[in-house]
């Protein structure tokens, strides 16, 4: 029997920047709102192994250990994805299982580069363009399309806009060259970014743009995304990049656990400190020249009763870890 078997690596990600700009009042999309964000891929990450064999007919099961996932296995957005390549798939069992090490409902992406990343191993078989398969991956949520792309292109860094689904500009092949050149990201991915969430902190995507449209004025946007890239080309280290987020003020403001997070990393020496996404979880910017944390200091500061945390660094997607390839006919 032909059998083949694809294991891929599912990164988390961190806005470096993210503005929200005005609703949308009219069209397909009104209700959604206009962003500019700079996102880069970590190396926290899920594993995602796809088992496949030719069967009769098309059959497919998602397993799920490491972190709990509260939704169901059929709304999973990797079973969505699945059936997001159905029609392109000749008859064939699935089996996909998903290690989770990404915490839930904190603003790291996690569930849209599950997706991704099962778009991008189905795609081994389905072989369609990258743009078609990026068009598919606009139907699964704003952030897939980001982690198709660096999957794909081994991207570790890049400007979105529009819904957040659009590519505005890729920064890998300006700042990440061969891995033995002194180019400022290779640096860079040396920089610790600690992540920490609350157990008791959950922030729905939804609810927090509502705060933000009570409060939000319609200033003009700052380019805060060129801001950081030109941080990025005089190579200034992370913890002094003008890293922004829309959210954050009116999100810390109405979770103290958030605040609290937030207020130990400052304790720690962290600068500076940003939400992660529309949240919950934040991130403590350091730079090893500045600051250097042992476990203990951590455990101390971040008892694993109230928070979970890792410390990560910015890094270029692994992608595809390992692939047995499968030879089918349609």
């Amino acid at each position: 029997m032909h059998y083949a078997q694809l294991t891929i690596d599912c990164p988390a990600k961190l806005n470096l920047v993210l503005h929200v700009g005005k609703k949308i009042l009219s069209g397909p999309k009104t209700g959604y709102h206009r962003v500019e964000t700079l996102m880069a891929t970590l190396a926290l990450a899920d594993t995602l192994t796809v088992d496949v064999e030719p069967a009769a007919h098309a059959q497919f099961e998602l397993h799920c250990n490491g972190i709990a996932i509260e939704t169901p296995a059929q709304n999973n957005l990797v079973t969505r994805a699945y059936r997001a390549l159905l029609p392109e798939l000749p008859p064939l069992a699935i089996t996909a299982t998903l290690s989770k090490k990404i915490p839930v409902q904190a603003g790291l992406g996690g569930g849209s580069s599950n997706a991704a990343a099962m778009l991008v191993a189905l795609n081994t078989l389905a072989q369609l363009p990258q743009q078609t398969l990026l068009a598919r991956a606009q139907t699964l949520g704003a952030d897939v399309p980001f982690f198709v792309h660096s999957l794909l292109n081994q991207s570790a860094l890049s400007h979105w806009s529009g819904l957040g689904d659009s590519l505005h500009r890729d920064y890998q092949a300006a700042f990440f060259t061969a891995q033995t050149a002194p180019e400022p990201l290779n640096a860079l991915t040396h920089d610790q970014i600690i992540i920490v969430k609350p157990h008791d902190a959950a922030v729905a995507t939804p609810e927090a743009y509502q705060w933000l449209d009570a409060v939000k004025t319609n200033a003009p946007a700052i380019d805060a995304c060129a801001s950081v890239i030109h941080a990025l080309e005089r190579q200034a280290p992370l913890a002094e990049w003008p890293v922004c987020n829309d959210f954050q003020g009116v999100v810390r403001q109405k979770n103290p656990d958030i605040q609290s997070a937030m207020k130990r990393l400052r304790d720690l020496g962290c600068k500076p400190v940003l939400l992660c996404g529309s949240g919950a979880a934040v991130a403590g910017l350091m730079s090893p020249l500045l600051v250097s944390l042992d476990a203990d200091q951590l455990a101390n500061a971040l008892p694993k009763n109230e928070f979970w945390h890792c410390v990560t660094h910015i890094q270029v997607p692994t992608g595809i870890l390992s692939h047995t390839p499968l030879h089918v006919s349609r």
